[in-house]
Protein backbone atom coordinates (compact mmCIF):
# COMPACT_ATOMS: atom_id res chain seq x y z
CA UNK A 1 0.00 0.00 0.00
CA UNK A 2 1.37 3.49 -1.12
CA UNK A 3 0.22 6.36 1.01
CA UNK A 4 1.00 9.83 0.84
CA UNK A 5 -0.39 12.56 3.54
CA UNK A 6 -1.24 15.93 2.69
CA UNK A 7 -2.02 18.16 5.27
CA UNK A 8 -4.56 20.06 2.91
CA UNK A 9 -6.50 18.49 0.28
CA UNK A 10 -7.10 21.72 -1.16
CA UNK A 11 -3.07 23.11 -1.38
CA UNK A 12 -2.41 19.67 -4.29
CA UNK A 13 -2.49 21.31 -7.59
CA UNK A 14 -4.97 20.11 -9.46
CA UNK A 15 -2.74 19.10 -12.27
CA UNK A 16 -0.28 17.05 -10.56
CA UNK A 17 -3.35 15.15 -8.52
CA UNK A 18 -5.22 14.53 -12.01
CA UNK A 19 -1.57 13.29 -13.30
CA UNK A 20 -0.43 11.21 -10.42
CA UNK A 21 -3.92 9.53 -10.10
CA UNK A 22 -4.56 9.15 -14.06
CA UNK A 23 -0.48 7.35 -14.00
CA UNK A 24 -1.44 5.22 -11.07
CA UNK A 25 -4.69 3.56 -12.63
CA UNK A 26 -3.10 3.68 -15.63
CA UNK A 27 0.10 2.05 -15.50
CA UNK A 28 -0.05 0.25 -12.22
CA UNK A 29 -3.75 -1.22 -12.90
CA UNK A 30 -4.32 -0.08 -8.88
CA UNK A 31 -7.18 1.17 -7.30
CA UNK A 32 -7.27 4.77 -5.71
CA UNK A 33 -9.10 5.57 -2.62
CA UNK A 34 -9.33 9.19 -1.71
CA UNK A 35 -10.83 9.77 1.92
CA UNK A 36 -11.54 13.91 2.69
CA UNK A 37 -11.62 12.69 6.25
CA UNK A 38 -8.69 11.34 6.86
CA UNK A 39 -6.73 13.42 4.12
CA UNK A 40 -5.19 10.20 2.61
CA UNK A 41 -4.51 8.87 -0.77
CA UNK A 42 -4.07 5.19 -1.05
CA UNK A 43 -3.25 3.18 -3.94
CA UNK A 44 -2.09 -0.24 -4.18
CA UNK A 45 1.18 -0.54 -6.29
CA UNK A 46 2.58 -3.67 -7.34
CA UNK A 47 5.64 -1.82 -8.63
CA UNK A 48 6.68 1.30 -6.39
CA UNK A 49 9.99 1.74 -7.67
CA UNK A 50 8.37 2.34 -11.25
CA UNK A 51 6.06 4.70 -9.69
CA UNK A 52 8.63 7.17 -8.35
CA UNK A 53 10.94 7.05 -10.95
CA UNK A 54 7.49 8.25 -13.52
CA UNK A 55 7.13 10.65 -10.70
CA UNK A 56 10.92 12.07 -10.52
CA UNK A 57 10.56 12.61 -14.31
CA UNK A 58 7.35 14.54 -14.43
CA UNK A 59 8.73 16.95 -11.52
CA UNK A 60 11.98 17.47 -13.79
CA UNK A 61 9.86 18.32 -16.63
CA UNK A 62 7.69 20.80 -14.22
CA UNK A 63 10.88 22.56 -13.16
CA UNK A 64 12.11 23.10 -17.18
CA UNK A 65 8.72 24.29 -17.57
CA UNK A 66 8.28 26.76 -15.17
CA UNK A 67 11.96 27.79 -15.63
CA UNK A 68 11.15 27.98 -19.24
CA UNK A 69 7.80 30.04 -18.43
CA UNK A 70 9.84 32.66 -16.46
CA UNK A 71 12.76 33.31 -19.46
CA UNK A 72 10.30 33.61 -21.66
CA UNK A 73 8.47 36.53 -19.45
CA UNK A 74 11.85 37.91 -18.68
CA UNK A 75 12.44 38.73 -22.38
Amino acid sequence: MLQVYVSSVSDVSRVRCKYFIWMLQSRSRCCICCNGYTRMLQAYVPNVSSVFRRMLLFQIFLAFTSVFKRMLHAT
